[in-house]
């Protein structure tokens, strides 16, 4: 996604919104589920950074909801701070190991990504941000009935959900028991994303409802 949206620039804006699992899990995303797909994930995507994660449990992040909230502060600095910002976590999180549930690491992804540090340590503060993050999951889960995270939400109100991804099934276990079709493989993975951009640059926005990539 990052390397085709630019040339849909001016014409396609995307809006990143929280869509938290453990708000229907009624738990964090556990270690096991993550080591199980993220081998998965590495050969479907080789350009993807995965270093694996620390065997400290310090430093394991149990909760991604004050990573929601910071992105819902870094977006208050505009769209595009808050796709950077949203990069950052990602990659801090599967790439640098760091503990995107503590307050001076968000901090220094803040800073990482050119943010205006006293206005987002400000909203943050404030705590104004929060009833957002659980208004944009509980619309993503109930109202939109997600399959999952993440999912595309066209302007028509068509749900894309992880489009370069196939089916995962796990067990109890939490060891993978069924892959589903892959969907595209290398550049064609590209082209599938282009289709869909240009499938929301077509289409009107359906009436009383906006377009929530979650």
């Amino acid at each position: 996604m990052r390397q085709v949206l630019p040339e849909f620039a001016g014409r396609v804006e995307l809006r990143l919104c929280c869509l938290s699992l453990e708000l229907v899990n009624r738990r964090g995303t556990t270690r096991g589920i993550l080591d199980a797909e993220i081998p998965l994930v590495a050969r479907l995507e080789p350009r993807a950074e995965f270093a694996g994660f620390s065997e400290r449990p310090e430093d394991w992040a149990s909760t991604m909801l004050p990573a929601f909230e910071a992105l819902k502060c870094a977006e208050r600095q505009g769209a595009e701070a808050a796709l950077r910002f949203g990069w950052e976590v990602r990659y801090a999180f599967f790439a640098r190991r760091e503990n995107v549930a503590l307050r001076h690491v968000l901090q220094e992804i803040a800073r990482r990504s050119g943010l205006d540090l006293r206005a987002f340590q400000r909203d943050w503060d404030s705590g104004a941000l929060r009833p957002a993050v659980l208004q944009e999951s509980q619309r993503g889960w109930r109202q939109l009935k997600v399959p999952g995270s993440p999912t595309f939400v066209l302007p028509s109100g068509r749900l894309v959900p992880n489009p370069g991804m196939p089916e995962i099934e796990m067990d109890r276990q939490q060891r993978i028991t069924r892959i589903g079709p892959v969907p595209c493989t290398g550049d064609g993975c590209l082209d599938l994303y282009r289709s869909m951009l240009s499938e929301a640059a077509r289409e009107p926005q359906r009436a009383g409802d906006s377009p929530d990539p979650s």
